[in-house]
């Protein structure tokens, strides 16, 4: 019995190293034929190319090798073809699923592809080119993992991007971009790269978006690289001497706080169209009524008694004579008296004392911080006084912009 179980054994043993032998590198080839469950003819036509195909980086990929063998499957079960002839066409439906998924392609001028073009007959290439549309569309898991394996990738994607660029198509060609960045998430340079040479394509044709990538550019790896400059040929075409130091100050306070959405807002709104705007302040409004009564009563008799004489009136022009309405006299103040109350206070006030700052002026508080944020808005593009929780404050380069002396 035991001299019967060894021979049981030994037979095994010199059937699968037969196997091995015969099969080299078929092992790959029979996941391929458990996964897509193949049986018969069309396992032994998979064996048989596997066994002489060279193994390359490609291979990894299963998802794209299970796409060859079917596309290999079909074009043989539709052509009559020979051993020879069926090895050359394994090769070209590798090339062909390569060049769809834009993964370790063939170059054109290279003698594997010519030597592939000569060994695979016309009609057999077109049955190639007419199925590989129906290639099924890469899942983001894929894209990842093909952007992590081939480090050229990122760079032929943005390639073909910039050829086959239509004008009016910017925001679509910074979203691409966005995502071509976030499927390399394994490799921050791959990123960073990108972003910065989306922003090199984006500089002339839209400017906001150009820089909303040299953003994103600047956030990729911030703390351990040292990042390129706008370039001086840029600068002159984004900005004024204010936007520059407006987005000089976006970019320093990310790298401070790391905060990138926001410094993406703020370059949206460096870029906003300006519109005035008037904020009517309803406590302030009630205020105003009970200290001017006098006034009030004036303007609604003027307004409800038809029997009393309305001022005289400009026989040419219609207007009222400024001489008949009563003359109120608001209290004025300087902004510089509050900028240096902000000054000895290192730039911030809490709200209690700027309330009495504006009492001891007859002013009220919140009208005092409107007419100044108006005053300096055009050439901050921002608001100077920015509430917070029970204080106001003011950025510091704000502060030294407006406290420079006027040319």
């Amino acid at each position: 019995m035991t001299f019967f179980f060894s021979i049981v054994v030994a037979v095994l043993f010199v059937w699968l190293l037969h196997r091995i032998i015969n099969f080299k590198g078929n092992v790959k080839s029979e996941k391929h034929i458990l996964r897509l469950k193949l049986i018969g003819k069309d396992a032994r036509l998979v064996h048989a190319v596997f066994k002489v195909s060279s193994y390359e980086g490609f291979h990894y990929f299963d998802f794209c090798m299970d796409e060859v063998i079917r596309l290999f499957l079909d074009v043989v079960k539709s052509t009559k073809t020979n051993k020879a002839t069926r090895l050359y066409l394994f090769d070209y439906c590798k090339y062909a699923v390569k060049d769809e998924y834009n993964i370790f392609p063939v170059p054109v001028n290279s003698v594997q592809y010519h030597k592939l073009k000569a060994n695979v007959p016309k009609a057999l290439q077109d049955s190639v080119h007419r199925r590989i549309g129906s290639l099924p569309p890469l899942t983001e898991d894929m894209e990842i993992q093909l952007y992590a394996r081939d480090a050229l990738r990122w760079q032929r994607v943005l390639d073909k991007m910039t050829e086959e660029y239509r004008q009016g198509e910017e925001q679509q060609f910074y979203a691409e971009v966005i995502k071509i960045a976030a499927l390399n998430e394994s490799s921050e340079a791959r990123q960073r790269n990108a972003y910065y040479k989306g922003y090199n394509f984006l500089a002339p044709k839209d400017k906001k978006l150009s820089l909303k990538l040299y953003v994103h550019y600047l956030h990729t790896g911030l703390k351990d690289f040292k990042h390129k400059d706008i370039g001086k040929r840029n600068k002159q075409a984004f900005f004024d001497k204010d936007k520059e130091r407006k987005f000089e100050l976006i970019c320093k306070k990310m790298r401070s706080n790391g905060d990138l959405d926001k410094a993406l807002c703020s370059v949206d709104e460096m870029y906003a169209v300006k519109r005035r705007t008037i904020k009517l302040d309803e406590t302030a409004i009630a205020e105003a009524r009970n200290e001017h009564t006098d006034v009030v009563n004036i303007l609604d008799r003027y307004l409800s008694d038809n029997d009393v004489d309305l001022p005289a009136t400009n026989d040419k022009t219609g207007k009222i004579s400024q001489s008949t309405l009563p003359v109120i006299d608001f209290p004025k103040v300087s902004d510089s008296e509050l900028l240096q109350l902000f000054a000895e206070n290192n730039l911030q006030l809490d709200m209690q004392d700027l309330s009495n700052f504006a009492d001891q002026k007859g002013i009220f508080k919140n009208q005092l911080i409107d007419s100044i944020n108006k005053k300096y808005y055009e050439l901050l593009d921002d608001v100077l006084i920015e509430e917070g929780e029970g204080v106001y404050t003011i950025e510091k380069e704000y502060f030294r912009i407006v406290s420079e002396p006027k040319k």
